[in-house]
């Protein structure tokens, strides 16, 4: 695949970002596992707004990222890359469970053949499964169509397989409104044995 800009050096392994999406499953864990203090005497207590998953759903979501690229030979390449805008649209087909169109990725910058910088972008887009198995955590994975593109003019851009999972925690969640932090690794699969992989650190927000 020669529009992957890749060069001899070290792997960069993935245990970052899966210490990460354990760290967000171990927070939703324990969060489900502690018990509301009870008010002191005499006090009203307010509970906290309800959340309401139902219906129509929508994610949006940007962070900071990682892109590696491994093609035959051990030739491999890290880039630094922002992730996002990612965009998932869908519906909750029970009150923890939806299925969404998911579009993500990331994006780096790097030196063209030609004068100047030349942009790529490592992207998923296919069906996906959102779970919350607890109020405040979920985990959702999905598999469709992986994208490389770019703007230089002397690469093509490449399509193959993918598969796209996430873990993510609410940090507030009110009515149909979630802000949240995830962490998510997509994989492309291309021609001639060559592997992409994004991942990243992501804010977000979703329409309960």
């Amino acid at each position: 695949m020669s529009s992957l800009p890749v060069h001899h050096h070290r792997s960069l392994p993935l245990a970052a970002v899966a210490a990460a999406a354990a760290a967000l499953l171990a927070a939703g864990t324990a969060h489900a596992g502690t018990a509301p203090a009870s008010p002191p005497s005499g006090e009203v207590h307010q509970p906290a707004p309800a959340v309401d998953r139902s219906g129509f759903t929508l994610e949006l979501g940007i962070g900071y990222g990682l892109t590696h690229l491994r093609a035959p030979l051990d030739r491999t390449a890290n880039y630094s890359s922002l992730a996002g805008l990612d965009l998932g649209v869908g519906v909750f087909v029970t009150e923890r469970t939806a299925l969404s169109l998911r579009i993500a990725g990331t994006s780096f910058m790097t030196p063209g053949e030609d004068a100047g910088d030349a942009a790529f972008v490592a992207g998923f887009l296919g069906p996906s499964v959102q779970y919350w198995f607890v109020d405040r955590a979920f985990f959702s994975a999905g598999a469709g169509v992986a994208v490389f593109g770019t703007d230089d003019e002397m690469r093509r851009s490449e399509l193959g397989g993918a598969f796209d999972v996430r873990a993510g925690y609410s940090l507030y969640a009110a009515g149909a409104h979630s802000v949240q932090i995830s962490a998510e690794l997509t994989r492309g699969f291309y021609a001639g044995n060559v592997a992409v992989d994004g991942l990243s650190l992501q804010l977000g927000w979703q329409l309960l």
